[in-house]
């Protein structure tokens, strides 16, 4: 979208001491080129000479700084989750307040808004993740879900206690379910489903019929 830098790898991931002394701008290049190996060919498959060839350092340089590809790769995860988490905090204590269908509405707009701006970490997460090939990946999904659904429950909560959604709603099954129409909605704009064939202009008309529907939805029922 108009504005917004495409993108960008993630925060600086830890890795060993000598990984903290490297400048800043060669840390995005080297973690740049490693977040496009591994959306582009999966884990398994990803190969560390064309990684350190993409980022123009040594093999040897590499893993000086990341003692093995599973400590590159989980660090790139990590600090990804890391923004994912801090996105969703924002909409929390942003949306404080508002009633229940906002709230799950901004957090849709902060979803897209991720996916459109970081097609090749979403690939890593819906594709990668999930496919088997990566170590921990199931680990890390079920890490990220859990605190989807927390937050989600967390929202429920404050509806009902202020009035707003019956109080013998189950907010935990709620919870589930809303993650769950949410994460496949996210996964179909991430693979083009939704927006096949669509001028930047279309796509822009089409995201927001669907963010109307899901409000009325959660609105209406």
């Amino acid at each position: 979208m108009p504005g917004r830098t495409l993108d960008p790898a993630p925060e600086i991931p830890a890795g060993t001491p000598a990984w903290d002394l490297v400048p800043v701008d060669k840390q995005q290049q080297i973690l740049d080129a490693a977040v496009g190996e591994f959306a582009d060919r999966g884990y398994s498959r990803a190969s560390m000479n064309q990684l350190v060839k993409t980022a123009g350092i040594s093999k040897g340089s590499l893993f000086h700084y990341f003692r093995t590809k599973g400590d590159l790769f989980g660090g790139i995860v990590d600090a990804a989750f890391g923004r994912v988490k801090a996105q969703v905090k924002a909409v929390r204590d942003g949306s404080a307040g508002e009633p229940l269908p906002t709230r799950l509405e901004k957090l849709l707009e902060a979803g897209l808004d991720f996916v459109t701006d970081h097609p090749r970490l979403a690939r890593i997460y819906f594709r990668v993740l999930r496919s088997g090939d990566a170590p921990f990946g199931r680990a890390k999904l079920e890490e990220l879900g859990r605190h989807s659904r927390r937050f989600l429950t967390e929202l429920i909560e404050d509806a009902q206690a202020r009035g707003e959604v019956a109080p013998d709603l189950d907010a935990t099954r709620t919870a589930w379910l809303t993650d769950a129409m949410l994460e496949r909605l996210l996964a179909a704009w991430h693979e083009g489903q939704l927006t096949e064939d669509m001028t930047d202009e279309q796509r822009d008309q089409e995201r927001r019929r669907w963010i109307a529907a899901f409000r009325r939805f959660v609105a209406e029922g």
